[in-house]
């Protein structure tokens, strides 16, 4: 067994090893629990520090910088650049600011609204529901403020409208927010409590809608089908692209490929296209636009337009008249008929001139209805009635006609003076036509208009009503106004 000191060097391992074994499981520290170096010495250096007699000043800083003395210039520099009353004043600046409000929208209908320099706002921007513009709108009524609803949620909602003709319509939809959201702000309603609570950082409340989440929806949602067809100028590319569609998606993008033909056909003809939409909207009546092109392209339709300066001669400057127009594609051009009492012969106008056609003007249109058929007669024999709020130097069209048999044309003109009658039906108006010289009979002209009577002219011929030109109108009298006097 051993010498006593081979024993007792076994008991003592034995000892060991139970000790050992008792601690399994547990943490033995290596020195006292606090005991924490890393705190007493933050630089890193858990050695103690040099020794140094008690009464030296010491601190770890850079020599020649104070930490103090910076936050005390700081405060200087701002106390003399007015850094505080600046600050206190920024919600007064904002009223000098213009507001800015953008709408967007996305595939999942969820609209991101940008604030910039709101008052009461700020500079916000969030995602919001269709369900929070309308807690928006109700919100300001309650408050006791007059504000029009916005129409495009409600006509969006009540109808369905799958994916892809969502992404196609989106566009139209965030403009008429943003115009809406814009109206609110002007109106100074930013600083109402609902629409604080509608720029305020809470969670966006969103409807579920379990049918776009399918793969499917999701795919037709995206918008590269209405980018892809938004290239296709040409109508059998777009032929073309929708005959090489999935059967799902082209029973999914009916709608849309109907937009696109009506897209096209405004494109290469604007006044056919506004003569056959008012005629739509007129009559209640449904067009196939890619039927209609085709009718059009093969100058199987005429349509009722007018046309500037016809036959451009100096006769008819300043002058819009009415003509059956038809299209030749041989030739690239339109083929305008004018309705006279005398015979005159179709004039040839180039694709490049189309500007020169529009369709009856919009603000005659109730009255003179252009979309009555022809045995009702031509609108253009029909005379204004009522006075328009004229003043001096307004731009205006007057119907004017130098025989009793032939249509009324447009003549453009300008308002000198305005003597409106007891009666209140009739106003004598003085006009001037400026591209006549000043010392021209045709120069300046008296006419009664507001009874709805074809009257006799000084100058000649029969006069009717008069109607005010538009902003957008007159700039387009002013791409054909002469550079020089017209003299005949």
């Amino acid at each position: 067994f051993g010498s006593a000191s081979s024993r007792r060097r076994s008991k003592l391992a034995a000892d060991c090893i139970i000790e050992m074994g008792s601690s399994i499981g547990r943490f033995i520290p290596c020195q006292k629990d606090d005991s924490h170096p890393w705190l007493q010495y933050p630089d890193g250096k858990w050695s103690p520090p040099p020794s140094r007699p008690a009464n030296c000043k010491w601190a770890y800083e850079v020599d020649g910088y104070s930490l103090e003395a910076e936050r005390e210039q700081i405060n200087r520099w701002k106390d003399l650049s007015g850094w505080s009353r600046r600050r206190c004043e920024t919600a007064t600046n904002l009223c000098g600011l213009t507001a800015t409000v953008l709408v967007e929208v996305s595939l999942e209908r969820r609209f991101t609204v940008t604030l910039r320099h709101v008052i009461g706002v700020g500079n916000w921007q969030g995602q919001r529901s269709t369900e929070d513009f309308e807690g928006l709108y109700y919100g300001i009524l309650d408050e006791r403020h007059v504000l029009n609803p916005p129409t495009c949620l409600q006509r969006h909602r009540d109808i369905f409208m799958s994916p892809i003709m969502w992404s196609f319509t989106s566009r139209e939809i965030s403009v008429a927010l943003q115009q809406w959201l814009k109206e609110v702000v002007d109106a100074g309603l930013a600083t109402s409590k609902a629409f604080r609570h509608f720029a305020s950082t809470s969670q966006t409340r969103f409807s579920p809608d379990d049918h776009s989440k399918t793969p499917s929806n999701v795919a037709l949602s995206l918008p590269i089908m209405t980018e892809i067809l938004a290239f296709l100028d040409e109508p059998r590319d777009l032929c073309h692209a929708s005959a090489t569609l999935s059967k799902s998606l082209q029973e999914s993008s009916t709608q849309l490929r109907a937009m696109h033909w009506e897209r096209i056909y405004q494109a290469k003809w604007p006044a056919f296209h506004e003569a056959q939409r008012h005629h739509m909207l007129a009559c209640s009546v449904d067009v196939d636009w890619q039927e209609l092109y085709a009718s059009t392209i093969a100058g199987k339709l005429d349509f009722l337009v007018e046309v500037f300066e016809r036959e451009k001669k100096l006769g008819f400057a300043m002058s819009c008249m009415m003509a059956k127009v038809t299209w030749e594609e041989s030739t690239h051009s339109y083929i305008a008929h004018y309705i006279s009492a005398s015979q005159v012969l179709p004039e040839r106008i180039s694709q490049s001139q189309r500007h020169r056609l529009r369709y009856c003007p919009a603000s005659a249109r109730p009255e003179l209805k252009p979309e009555l058929a022809e045995n009702q007669g031509y609108y253009a024999y029909r005379v204004l009635t009522g006075l328009p709020d004229l003043q001096k130097g307004q731009a205006v069209e007057l119907q004017w006609r130098m025989q009793e048999g032939s249509p009324f044309g447009w003549w453009y003109g300008t308002v000198e003076t305005v003597d409106r009658h007891s009666d209140g039906v009739q106003a004598t108006v003085t006009m001037v036509f400026r591209h006549f010289p000043a010392t021209s009979r045709w120069y300046r002209l008296q006419v009664t208009v507001g009874d709805g009577t074809m009257q006799r002219c000084a100058i000649g011929g029969y006069h009717g009503g008069l109607r005010l030109v538009s902003e957008e109108e007159d700039k387009r009298w002013m791409h054909i106004f002469p550079k020089d006097p017209v003299i005949f």
